[in-house]
């Protein structure tokens, strides 16, 4: 009896799986150069899909747009030769896992957002994460990056909500702004010491982010880029030299800020609302503190100004613009001293 259930099983899947791969489940036409295959639209009903490497006698080279979008499809196997997976190719389908050909070059915008993906292996033929591709990827817990990885770009990992850890390759140049928006249990990032660029809101919202480095090699960070997350500690680069408007804004558990010589301007409420920040050291290179700089920092009671500050900015015009060190109600008589010195009435 075992044995007769073991063969129906052996054949329904075998069934199942030529069905998956039988060329009538895809809508196709020819790609621009006319030697190959785009797979423009999946019509079957099978959720866990091989695609063919070759349909009607011609190598298959492209995934096209939206070919897989909004689909009930578990896993894919995509055959090697295929270059090119479109825009929203998989966006909103419930694929959980998918393995991708050593051919691939290309993966386009929102090619798996909103998938219901839990892990991706990316092969070491990309050189781009493109815009959006994994945003709203809730379920997504592992994924390895390519080796020759250069740039993520805009909301890539935007909402990856089970994300913990990332590792990011020596090669990444640039990571786009909201690139890790509201990855809310990223715990783990290490930023590589070639990275030229941290794009905005980089990591807003990321509350369990507590510790980050930003090496000396990063030139620009734009602004909010780390904007209420978890920070407890942070050490900034000598070659990034503004530190930007809301760079930390709410960020509630930042106690430690290691700010190096070389860095002259703190923007607009850069370290607003930073509750449990209790002293902070400026560099000699410091020539800026402006607006909202450290708006109800509550506990904050030592700050040493160097010579070099010129001006710490309040511009009674704007009705929104505060002293920098509005609501600072702890500051040492000490550092209120110093900021008489320079002109500021607190």
């Amino acid at each position: 009896m075992k044995k007769n259930v073991l063969i129906i099983f052996f054949i329904s899947f075998l069934i199942c799986s030529l069905w998956a791969n039988d060329e009538s489940n895809f809508e196709v036409g020819l790609t621009r150069d006319g030697k190959g295959v785009i797979i423009n639209r999946y019509v079957g009903e099978i959720k866990e899909i091989i695609i063919p490497s070759v349909i009607q006698s011609m190598p298959v080279r492209e995934i096209g747009h939206q070919a897989f979008a909004h689909k009930e499809i578990t896993s894919v196997t995509i055959p090697e030769g295929v270059t090119i997976i479109g825009n929203q190719a998989f966006m909103s389908s419930s694929l959980t896992s998918i393995d991708l050909p050593s051919t691939i070059l290309r993966i386009d915008k929102y090619a798996f957002s909103d998938s219901r993906l839990t892990s991706i292996v990316l092969p070491n033929s990309i050189s781009i994460i493109s815009e959006g591709l994994f945003k709203g990827c809730i379920y997504l817990e592992t994924i390895i990056l390519p080796n020759n990885l250069t740039t993520i770009e805009n909301q890539a990992f935007s909402s990856c909500w089970s994300l913990t850890s990332i590792n990011l390759p020596n090669s990444l140049l640039t990571i786009g702004y909201n690139a890790f928006l509201e990855c809310k249990i990223l715990n783990s990032i290490t930023l590589p010491n070639n990275l030229k660029t941290i794009g905005s809101y980089s990591f807003v919202n990321c509350l369990s982010l507590t510790r980050i480095t930003i090496p000396n090699s990063v030139t620009t960070v734009g602004d909010y880029a780390f904007m209420n997350s978890g920070l407890v500690s942070i050490t900034w680069s000598a070659n990034a030299k503004i530190i930007e408007r809301a760079m930390f804004y709410e960020c509630k558990n930042l106690q430690n800020v290691d700010i190096p010589e070389g860095i002259t301007s703190i923007g607009i409420g850069a370290f607003a609302y930073c509750k449990l920040l209790t002293s902070i050291s400026l560099p000699s290179t410091i020539s800026s503190i402006w607006n909202n700089a450290f708006e109800k920092c509550e506990e904050l009671l030592e700050v040493i100004i160097p010579n070099s500050v010129s001006r710490i900015n309040w511009d009674r015009k704007d009705s929104n613009q505060k002293e920098a060190f509005f609501g600072c109600n702890k500051l040492t008589l000490r550092t209120q001293a110093r900021l008489r010195q320079l002109g500021y009435v607190h």
